[in-house]
């Protein structure tokens, strides 16, 4: 704090487009650096818990504070989209930016995609719930995908959502993390180990599960 940032317990970091660092704090707001100087914003309709940051396709920073939805800085005013504007729920845990230009928030409750205009909710489907979303990301095909702190994971095509559970070859339903690699397998980290999805030689999206965990370095190949 005695050299300007906003607060000493940093929760998310973020460096803009313009090369601006974002920082997050746990109960004082928020700090931006511009490499010589820090601007702070303490009072941001009271949230606490900056735990996420990102940055939209038009430059708006968008903020994740702890069960207050969402916020967004357009470079003068903030402001904040919880269930009343259209959210699926206040507790909102990241949020990814995708090709499209449309805006998914991963929350406890469910999904929400916001097309700068309006938002779009998936809380269940015929077969499941989608609860308590802790990472996505968009791989190559455009396809989103989602990992849950309780229930596998989910991949969204555009039309229909597919579920990937300790049944379909998960090590276990915990995730906590996805990444897409330069061969375009999607891997995923559990707390059981780490799992890797390799797509069809045919280009569809059916998937062969491969895990990895402690142990021999041996391979266990799911459904």
């Amino acid at each position: 704090i005695a050299d300007g940032l906003v607060g000493n317990s940093v929760a998310s970091l973020l460096e803009d487009s313009k090369g601006n660092i974002w920082i997050g704090t746990h109960d004082n707001g928020v700090s931006q650096f511009d490499g010589k100087s820090f601007a702070n914003y303490s009072k941001i309709f009271d949230a606490r818990n900056i735990q996420y940051i990102t940055e939209d396709a038009e430059g708006n920073i968008w903020f994740v504070p702890e069960q207050s939805g969402a916020i967004r800085y357009d470079g003068k005013n903030f402001t904040q989209f919880t269930q009343r504007e259209g959210l699926v729920s206040n507790a909102v845990n990241t949020i990814l930016n995708d090709s499209q230009g449309n805006l998914w928030f991963g929350t406890d409750e469910g999904i929400s995609r916001y097309d700068s205009h309006t938002f779009t909710n998936y809380s269940q489907t015929k077969d499941f719930g989608l609860d308590n979303i802790e990472c996505m990301i968009e791989d190559h095909k455009g396809n989103i995908w989602f990992g849950s702190r309780s229930s596998g994971v989910f991949m969204f095509d555009g039309a229909d959502f597919m579920h990937y559970t300790e049944k379909n070859g998960l090590l276990f339903n915990v995730i906590w993390g996805i990444a897409e690699d330069h061969d375009h397998n999607i891997w995923v980290t559990t707390e059981r180990g780490l799992n890797l999805f390799t797509s069809s030689e045919n280009g569809d999206n059916s998937y062969k599960i491969i895990s990895y965990n402690q142990g021999d370095g041996s391979e266990r190949l799911g459904d």
